[in-house]
């Protein structure tokens, strides 16, 4: 009967530590299953994250594009006369006036200093 008893006290403390296994191991499973699933909603928000980055650079790089394209159909093309050709021209035209206006009146300047020496 005492060997029964012994067996049974062996038994029963081997139980409780094995208990106490399943429930260390059940932990360290649902640790770990909790650790997977953060990975996993991590992983998917960095990817998120990263298609929405792709999304803007690559409508970044079309813009860019069509205005590169922009830019050589206008080098392509001879240049019309713009606006500030033409001012330029006013520019150049008033400047032509002003000096014969000078001219002019430089002419008069002199007829009139030899009046003056003449006794006009």
């Amino acid at each position: 009967l005492e060997a029964n008893i012994s067996k049974l006290t062996k038994t029963q403390d081997l139980n409780k530590h094995l208990k106490k296994e399943i429930n260390d191991m059940n932990r360290l499973r649902e640790r770990m299953l909790l650790i997977e699933e953060s990975t996993t909603l991590n992983t998917l928000d960095v990817s998120l994250d990263l298609i929405k980055k792709v999304e803007e650079i690559s409508k970044i790089n079309k813009d860019l594009k069509d205005r590169n394209d922009e830019l050589e159909i206008n080098l392509q093309i001879p240049p019309k006369k713009s606006m500030k050709t033409k001012k330029c021209q006013e520019c150049l035209t008033l400047s032509e006036n002003k000096e014969q206006m000078l001219l002019a009146q430089g002419a008069l300047f002199e007829s009139d200093e030899e009046e003056t020496d003449q006794g006009i």
